[in-house]
C-alpha cells in the first residue's frame, strides 16, 4: 500500500476519497469507472498518477486507458458513482472547481 506521505499534496483529498470508497486495490470495472467520473476534473497526468496507487499498471499504460475509457457511458458505472458520492465526491467537485 502506498503511504499517504508519498501522495503529492494536490492529490491527497482525491486519494482519500478513492481509498475510503474502494480500498487499496480497485477492480478493472472500478478503474474504468473512476476514469469516467474523474476525467473531467483532473489532468491526465494527475489522474494516471492517482490510479497508479490503486492498480498495478505503469502511468504510461494508464494514460492509454484514460483515452480508451474517459467517454464511456456513465450509467454502466453507476455503482462506482454511488461509492464516490458516499465518500465525498460532491464536496470534492466543489473544492476542485
Amino acid at each position: 500500500m502506498i503511504m499517504k506521505k508519498e501522495v503529492p499534496k494536490n492529490l491527497i483529498s482525491t486519494y482519500d476519497m478513492v481509498f475510503n470508497g474502494f480500498g487499496e486495490r480497485i477492480s478493472q470495472h472500478e478503474y474504468e469507472g473512476l476514469i469516467v467520473f474523474l476525467y473531467d476534473e483532473m489532468s491526465d497526468e494527475n489522474l494516471s498518477k492517482l490510479l497508479s496507487y490503486f492498480i498495478d499498471k505503469e502511468q504510461v499504460v494508464i494514460n492509454n486507458d484514460i483515452a480508451r475509457y474517459y467517454n464511456k457511458d456513465k450509467e454502466i458505472y453507476r455503482d462506482v458513482s454511488i461509492k464516490l458520492e458516499k465518500n465525498g465526491y460532491i464536496a470534492w467537485l466543489d473544492d476542485e472547481t
